[in-house]
């Protein structure tokens, strides 16, 4: 138990496992192979067990094996003794000795051998039967070719039994039989895996409609769409165009800032790692469609239908921003203290969005309006989250904001840190005002008047001087 860990972390690893004649620790989806660790949850769901030896004993046997915890923080437990108690088994009954399970490829028919399964029995072998009463959800078992519920191991040995696999899209089957020799019987279960065989083509399990303003670029996400292939890796499933695009293209961009090229096909790899894009032309197309089909990596491929990943394009808006009445777009502040950048001082509006929406970038940091210095001019830092504003070196400077931040009084402007003497200094920043649509102003400049504190002791300088005895000196 741990109380920091969700129990699906918590992993059961076995460091001193048990020998091969001692027996072994399986998952019971397939007891056959030997797991060497586990889950918190496996334990809850009962899904480990302990698989004992097939050879038979006299008296009863103690086994031991160690594990190790660990939590989701890769932190280890002390070393777990866990110990296994096998009492001899003092009955008749027939017993499995063997079952290693079937493996075969999708449609395939497998005779089960007794290398694969095998029964034992001390004294009536010839008349232990084998029924089938449950599993086989995806194939049938023929004997000596015909269909049967029923089989021997005499059948087992001389090849009769075959599993027929139904030719599904299924990884997994089972046979679960009761074992009887008239008095005793017993349950045992016949693992099968089988392997996939590529003869389905993929499909879409994401064809959501992709939203784009009008002559926008877009990157098409896996949300967007996604395909999918049971019999291969989706990795290789390839997107192929069967006709051209109304409204925009498709393009391939190794980079978001990189121009890109049009391609008439692309890989769900190249998807996955955002390498692909919807760019529309910028005309007066506001409905469009990418007809496509997929295909796999089979020889020749798996083609899917005809499938269609339509477009919706919004018209532009193009009317900027603009500032709004009475606005100054200047402050002053001492040279002490922080001042926040409130929307008398900073405020622009746009008519097709959000006031709150616009975003200011600095394209110019603070300079002194004299000297064209960015050197300790100054800094626009952001107040949100902080316990007290105040003049801090480490405060970060921000290089862009929006209305929303101004509205919020979390963007303040912090002046020079160093003395600036008795005179007012001037402090001016550049600034662009651009809307969600696309829209910029450029250029915008804003004024901060630095005022000056009086918070300097004065100075005194003392030099040595001369004066004849009884002479006087003036001091100028």
């Amino acid at each position: 138990m741990d109380d920091e860990s969700p129990k699906e972390e918590i992993i059961f690893h076995i460091v001193e496992p048990l020998e091969p004649h001692e027996g072994k620790i399986v998952h019971l989806d397939d007891h056959t192979k030997p797991v060497q660790s586990f889950s918190q949850y496996d334990l809850e769901q009962m899904n480990i067990g302990y698989s004992p030896p097939t050879t038979s004993f006299t008296e009863q046997q103690v086994f031991r094996m160690s594990l190790l915890v660990y939590d989701s923080f890769f932190e280890e437990s002390r070393p777990i003794q866990v110990m296994f108690a096998v009492r001899p088994a003092y009955t008749n009954a027939p017993r499995v000795a063997v079952n290693t399970g079937l493996t075969m490829l999708e449609g395939q028919s497998r005779a089960i051998k007794n290398t694969d399964f095998r029964i034992v029995d001390k004294d009536s072998l010839f008349i232990v039967r084998a029924k089938i009463v449950g599993g086989m959800r995806h194939g049938h078992i023929l004997v000596n070719n015909r269909r049967a519920l029923m089989f021997s191991q005499a059948d087992i040995d001389r090849g009769a039994v075959v599993y027929q696999h139904d030719d599904s899209d299924t990884l997994k089957d089972s046979l679960e039989l009761r074992i009887t020799d008239g008095r005793d019987s017993i349950r045992a279960t016949i693992p099968i895996n089988i392997l996939p065989k590529d003869d389905t083509p993929p499909y879409l399990i994401n064809n959501v409609e992709l939203e784009v303003t009008e002559g926008e670029t877009v990157r098409i996400s896996r949300f967007s769409l996604l395909g999918t292939d049971k019999d291969s890796s989706d990795d290789y499933i390839i997107y192929r165009i069967v006709e051209p695009l109304v409204g925009g293209e498709i393009l391939k961009k190794y980079a978001e800032q990189s121009y890109g090229y049009p391609v008439i096909e692309f890989s769900q790899r190249d998807l996955l790692r955002g390498q692909i894009y919807y760019q529309h032309f910028g005309n007066e197309v506001f409905q469009d469609s990418v007809n496509l089909i997929l295909v796999d990596n089979n020889f020749p491929p798996n083609e899917s239908p005809l499938q269609i990943f339509n477009v919706q394009i919004e018209q532009v808006h193009d009317l900027p921003p603009e500032l709004c009445p009475r606005t100054r777009l200047s402050l002053q502040v001492l040279e002490t203290e922080v001042v926040h950048i409130t929307k008398q001082m900073l405020c622009f509006t746009d008519g097709e969005s959000d006031d709150e929406d616009l975003l200011y970038t600095v394209t110019t940091p603070p300079y002194f309006q004299t000297t064209h210095s960015l050197t300790d001019a100054g800094r626009l830092f952001s107040t949100a989250g902080l316990p007290m504003v105040m003049k801090d070196p480490r405060a970060p400077a921000i290089r862009s904001f929006t209305q929303g931040d101004i509205s919020d009084r979390t963007v303040a402007f912090m002046p020079p840190f160093k003395e600036g003497g008795p005179v007012e200094r001037t402090v001016e920043f550049v600034f662009s005002v651009s809307d969600p649509f696309g829209n910029v102003i450029l250029g915008q400049i804003f004024e901060v008047t630095v005022l000056p504190v009086n918070n300097q002791e004065p100075t005194i300088y003392i030099t040595d001087f001369v004066v004849q005895e009884g002479g006087t000196i003036t001091f100028i």
